[in-house]
């Protein structure tokens, strides 16, 4: 099995915020919480605390449905070099698109994976380039689609937020785009029922794909504040227990992790 921590923003800390304990960083705002890990901080620090404005940092997590993101990891970086951010396009136009808050100059950019398709709203993709600190835009080099294609019989399991419902089926935002989640009578819920599946609400769904749609035999309702399993919603991003093999050449890190 695999689990995928998604480097989801590259940037200069523009503000910190200590008694709410977030940070903002390429126009997004960054939660983090007691299971945030901290690495290569200046003079060994393990906290926001430790942190200033200015400081270039790598950060993976977890989107909200408020375009805000929880931290699972921040990493200072010592070089000012490239910026990137990950995230779902809106309002796309001639030569710009956002991120959130983020605008993105794409006006001397090359895209990829794109197959030819102009770029849309909600894909899911990485915008690389550099930072204008006056204008606050950055100016891409790169934008790459990261839009997810799942062979059908994958199994996956996966976390996120319930972004809209429907019949027997919803939507969640999860760290490698929207997923479209499908459930019937024979469907397991864990710590609710499906009429507990609210927009907001973080929910992990477990099943086989069947034409990028997930067919969930199981949903679990998630606690992102209290429990302190370390197998915790925003630390388990997204799992495959297949033979797919899903590494990819422009995305985070993989770590493997065996059954119990």
């Amino acid at each position: 099995d695999y689990v995928d921590y998604n480097d989801s923003i590259e940037g200069p800390v523009a503000e910190i915020d200590l008694l709410n304990n977030d940070l903002i960083v390429l126009e997004q705002r960054v939660h983090v919480d007691h299971k945030t890990v901290y690495d290569n901080l200046p003079s060994g620090g393990q906290g926001l605390s430790d942190l200033m404005v200015g400081d270039i940092v790598e950060i993976s997590g977890f989107p909200a449905l408020d375009g805000s993101l929880l931290a699972t990891r921040i990493e200072y970086e010592d070089e000012n070099g490239e910026v990137e951010i990950t995230g779902l396009v809106s309002n796309p136009g001639a030569n710009q698109f956002f991120i959130n808050n983020q605008e993105i100059d794409t006006s001397e950019a090359e895209f990829k994976n794109f197959n030819g398709q102009f770029i849309a709203a909600e894909d899911f993709v990485e915008a690389i380039g550099t930072y204008d600190q006056q204008s606050r835009v950055l100016i891409a080099d790169q934008v790459i689609n990261k839009n997810v294609e799942y062979e059908n019989d994958d199994e996956l399991e996966i976390s996120g937020f319930v972004n809209s419902t429907g019949n027997s089926g919803f939507t969640m935002t999860t760290p490698t785009g929207i997923q479209r989640v499908t459930y019937d009578n024979s469907t397991t819920f864990e710590d609710g029922t499906e009429n507990d599946l609210n927009v907001g609400r973080a929910v992990k769904a477990e099943g086989h794909i069947a034409g990028n749609v997930l067919i969930a035999e199981e949903i679990s309702f998630e606690d992102v504040d209290d429990s302190d399993d370390e197998d915790e919603f925003s630390n388990d991003e997204e799992e495959f227990s297949d033979d797919h093999d899903e590494s990819s050449e422009d995305g985070g890190d993989w770590h493997a992790e065996d059954d119990e």
